[in-house]
């Protein structure tokens, strides 16, 4: 969880309450509160000095999101949208601005897919890392060939720990499993011949 330290706009309790709020909820937060932390330094970098977001905060805010592609425009700013209507039941004079009308699919950037002889030589690669001897080639081999296989994001793979369910086939193959509130990943293991399961 966020800590309020990494806050330092007038608005950083109701921020931090919101996130403490909705992780109460059951909701994991923990990528939309990364994404009211950047709001939070864009309030400080204003210099706002009220605890009140208005149309004009709003709208200096969407235009600072023009590097951005159209979804992660769209995912700041839904977040930015769910802090203002939290802020309205308190104080009725918070702007609460429209909601971003919803990216096509087809707007998505495609994700490319390695083929096999690709991903080997990533894997190869990531081996050959420096500084020899260290973990950090295997890390990165690891990682890759994790990412690969079940498909999960980056940031889902970092967020894996010991608390993660990993179960162990009669077989002894190693099966982990990933699940989240929208997706369940099972990882493929190769097994002593060979074969992939």
């Amino acid at each position: 969880m966020m800590n309020a330290t990494n806050l330092g706009s007038p608005l950083a309790t109701p921020i931090q309450n919101l996130i403490k709020l909705r992780q109460l909820c059951g909701r994991d937060y923990r990528s939309q509160g990364k994404l009211l932390e950047y709001f939070d330094r864009f309030l400080v970098q204003e210099k706002v000095k009220q605890p009140r977001i208005t149309r004009q905060i709003i709208e200096r805010y969407q235009r600072t999101l023009s590097h951005l592609t159209p979804r992660g425009q769209a995912n700041r700013f839904c977040v930015v949208r769910q802090l203002c209507e939290y802020l309205a039941r308190h104080d009725v004079r918070t702007f609460i601005p429209e909601p971003m009308r919803t990216i096509p699919s087809y707007a998505a950037r495609k994700p490319y897919i390695y083929s096999a002889s690709e991903l080997q030589s990533l894997l190869n690669a990531a081996l050959k890392l420096p500084p020899a001897g260290s973990l950090r080639p295997h890390t990165y081999h690891t990682l890759l060939g994790l990412l690969y296989s079940t498909g999960i994001r980056i940031s889902e793979a970092c967020s894996l720990n010991l608390s993660t369910q990993i179960y162990l086939r009669p077989t002894a193959e190693l099966l982990g499993y990933v699940s989240d509130r929208f997706h369940d990943h099972y990882l493929r293991t190769i097994d002593s011949k060979g074969g992939q399961s």
